[in-house]
């Protein structure tokens, strides 16, 4: 009986360690690919998070609020604060929601489908530069393993949430 609850320790133990190594991994890659990010944004004034609150605003076409708020797994007040400013910059525009005058509908100006454009080719280079030592079906390997990992943490599947939108 020792041998088997020995056995289960050092295997949970192994478990528990190899998670935290991924947490650890994955944060620090959240943490690359944000600096490295706000680096191509610095010219624009804006930030990783805000461009990305601009981007899905920009795919969505017109969004509700709470809809930004859900899709990004951020808090509302954040969202709010970040359109604020997008909008004081001219990117953002925020309409009376048609059938319900509680709500508004946010979406891109002219000037900020101007500047997603912008970003999205200097973005392609980044992830060209990052992954260039991947072969696509690692690249698709490891985006299956990330989704499962995001869907297990929040019982949310974002590729399916993405062609609901």
């Amino acid at each position: 009986m020792g041998y088997v609850v020995s056995v289960a320790t050092k295997t949970q133990g192994r478990r528990a360690l190899a998670a935290s190594r991924l947490v650890g991994k994955l944060m620090n890659i959240g943490a690359l690919i944000e600096r490295s990010t706000n680096r191509l944004l610095l010219p624009h004034d804006l930030n990783h998070q805000q461009f990305s609150i601009l981007y899905e605003i920009f795919r969505a076409g017109e969004v509700q609020h709470k809809d930004v708020t859900n899709r990004l797994l951020l808090e509302r007040a954040h969202v709010s604060k970040v359109v604020k400013k997008l909008q004081a910059m001219g990117l953002v525009e925020v309409a009376p929601h048609p059938d319900d005058g509680r709500s508004f509908l946010l979406s891109v100006s002219p000037a900020g489908r101007a500047l997603v454009a912008d970003c999205q080719s200097l973005f392609a280079a980044q992830k060209r530069e990052w992954f260039r030592h991947f072969e696509t079906e690692e690249l698709l390997q490891i985006l299956e393993e990330v989704s499962a990992l995001q869907q297990a943490l929040t019982g949310d599947d974002p590729e399916t949430r993405k062609e609901q939108s």
